[in-house]
């Protein structure tokens, strides 16, 4: 089951401090003033905005009425938990704050002046369920939207019972939820999360309301032209209509939906209905292998005695390519064949928490031998996913190195905007995005604009656009088309220097997006392999108990290339080896730093010309 992917998934839409849907519609450049969207300048908002202003006690139901761009603030006082006032309200189209649409948000501060909280956009949501730290205190939040305003329910409650009903009940009809597993046993007194039993009619109504969406909605059907997805009714109906757990409906869901070989286009369900975890290695495909590209530093793992560059051959008795089709690639949604490698060879090993995988491998000398690990892992024991999000240093020949790994925040921008006097002072500068799973197409921007000092055309979009009429005429269905707003100049002293950008298979989303308005305009060379092959604005959608997206827009380059189901393809094109990896050498890297000395070389005049 895709339950890794899905809890990231699920943690990025349900817990941002602002919910990015990977793209804004017209490609809106912010201002650097608008890139930070930070929980402090949420609070101050929701206080100047406040309409009711008063005290509250912990256990207290209110109902509160809000209009756009109304707030309630609620003081806590005398009470255990160091909560010192709730803030939320209704945030429309606030262009300081980079919000564009309505925004039901909820801050806690507590008395040491820690802000947490989140937000969700509107209609999406029918309420919200907040913890606050790890105590007892859940705040539950209903509201319907009547005659303009937010007609709320409200109440933070530290009972157990009252806690997990509430969460039950959110499970199945959806809302704006954040829930640690970790905390569960602080609201609730137990450590058993609910896992939902859904009926025949409930399993039946869900299916079939994510498939009309798909129906309606999806921009890519084109591209899985063996797909019948009326077909596709009539063949998954009597499976949902059969008894089955609520682990094996959603596999079902997932299996179904992976067959759009879309990327942006997934189901998941709102809490993992196993807990899954692996040894703590890192598994890359390289040359049609899985090998050990990293290995965590527990003491077990480490006993195990495994090396970069390891190939392992068989996991639980099957061999590697057996694994990957019986129990992996049928789930995995992916636009391309280097997207889906990357994400399923990473979940070779995953199973049931704590449970033993027995593994063969092979090294270097190709001397086999088996072993048996333990699925037990801990975010410090990965050295890859403590990386930070943002990276910049000095490296050889005078070059300045950015690692940007996400446009998720507008944060990205002011860290690059603070070490920007070092890269123009530069030779070259090379952007590492190979690590990069998207984000928010307007921070990506945001960074080109630092790049060029002209006007740069970004990519040409279109939608569906379904008309009844026609349908019942016997016409062809329509598209509207669009084009993301140019990528203006951002500062007046921009690095005009050679550029080259460090691409692949885990370059995703808006990081794509930004690769090309860069690489249309001919101002940076790409180097490394394809990317990912996924964009576009997806459509959140609520399930029974789950969630779903899908992709409703089409991105192209500007003069109508494909690259979604190919991936933004490389000037220069470099693919590691085997022998890359066990040595540790970054090849992708050191070919970028010869194409940049080979452009300094001959590099006289600022900017570069149009193709």
């Amino acid at each position: 089951m895709n339950l890794y992917r899905a809890t990231m998934v699920l943690a990025v839409i349900l817990s941002h401090t602002l919910p990015v849907e990977g793209h804004t519609e017209r490609g809106v450049k912010p201002r650097r003033t608008q890139m930070r969207l930070t929980s402090q300048k949420l609070a101050e908002r929701h206080r100047d905005l406040a309409v009711v202003d008063r005290d509250y006690k912990l256990g207290e139901k209110l109902r509160i009425e809000l209009k756009k761009n109304e707030s309630a603030r609620l003081r806590c006082a005398d009470n255990p938990y160091g909560l010192q006032e709730i803030l939320l309200g209704w945030i429309s189209n606030d262009v300081s704050l980079g919000i564009s649409g309505d925004l039901m948000d909820v801050r806690f501060v507590s008395d040491q002046g820690k802000i947490g909280g989140g937000g969700s956009f509107l209609p999406r949501s029918t309420g919200f369920l907040r913890q606050f730290r790890s105590t007892p205190c859940l705040a539950v939040g209903r509201y319907d939207l009547v005659d303009g305003k937010i007609a709320m329910q409200f109440r933070l409650q530290t009972d157990p019972a009252e806690n997990r009903r509430a969460y039950e009940e959110y499970l199945k009809i959806g809302g704006m939820a954040l829930h640690q597993r970790g905390n569960w046993n602080v609201l609730t007194d137990t450590d058993q999360m609910p896992v939902p039993t859904l009926t025949a009619s409930e399993r039946v109504a869900t299916f079939a309301r994510l498939w009309s969406e798909v129906k309606y909605n999806f921009a890519f059907f084109d591209q899985v032209p063996d797909l019948d997805w009326d077909s596709v009714l009539e063949e998954y109906l009597p499976r949902v209509m059969e008894e089955r757990s609520f682990h094996e409906y959603y596999l079902l869901l997932q299996r179904c939906i992976a067959r759009l070989n879309d990327g942006h286009t997934e189901v998941w369900a709102r809490v993992p209905t196993i807990m899954t975890d692996s040894p703590p290695l890192l598994i890359r495909p390289v040359e049609g292998k899985a090998l050990v590209a990293d290995i965590g530093t527990s003491r077990e793992i480490q006993a195990a005695e495994l090396t970069r560059g390891d190939e392992i051959t068989h996991v639980d008795g099957l061999s590697v390519q057996e694994k990957l089709e019986q129990d992996i690639f049928p789930y995995v949604s992916s636009s391309t064949q280097q997207a889906r490698d990357l994400e399923a060879y990473a979940k070779l090993l995953d199973g049931p928490k704590n449970s033993p995988v027995n593994i063969r491998i092979r090294g270097s000398d190709n001397a086999p031998r088996e072993l048996e690990l333990i699925r037990r892992s801990k975010w410090e024991d990965k050295p890859w996913t403590q990386l930070s999000s943002f990276e910049f240093r000095d490296i050889p020949q005078g070059i300045a190195y950015v690692a940007i790994r996400s446009f998720g925040s507008g944060d990205v921008v002011e860290q690059f905007d603070e070490i920007f006097h070092k890269v123009q002072n530069a030779r070259g500068l090379i952007i590492d995005v190979r690590e990069n799973g998207g984000g928010d197409t307007r921070y990506a921007s945001a960074i080109v604009g630092y790049l060029t000092d002209r006007t740069l055309i970004g990519s040409r979009w279109k939608t569906r656009q379904y008309m009844p009429s026609f349908r019942a005429w016997n016409q062809e269905e329509k598209w509207h088309e669009g084009a993301h707003e140019p990528v203006e100049p951002g500062t007046r002293n921009p690095f005009l220097g050679p550029l080259a950008v460090l691409i692949g298979p885990g370059t995703v989303s808006a990081a794509e997006d930004f690769l090309v308005t860069l690489h249309y305009s001919g101002r940076a060379t790409l180097v490394g392999e394809n990317t990912a092959g996924t964009t576009g604005q997806p459509l959140i959608v609520p399930l029974t108990a789950g969630m779903a997206r899908i992709c409703t827009k089409r991105d192209t380059y500007p003069d109508g290339r494909e690259f979604v189901g190919i991936g933004v393809i490389p000037d220069v094109e470099v693919v590691p080896t085997r022998e890359d990896v066990s040595s540790g050498r970054d090849a992708v890297l050191e070919k970028a730093m010869d194409v940049i000395k080979t452009s300094a070389a001959s590099w006289t005049a600022p900017g570069a010309s149009e193709r």
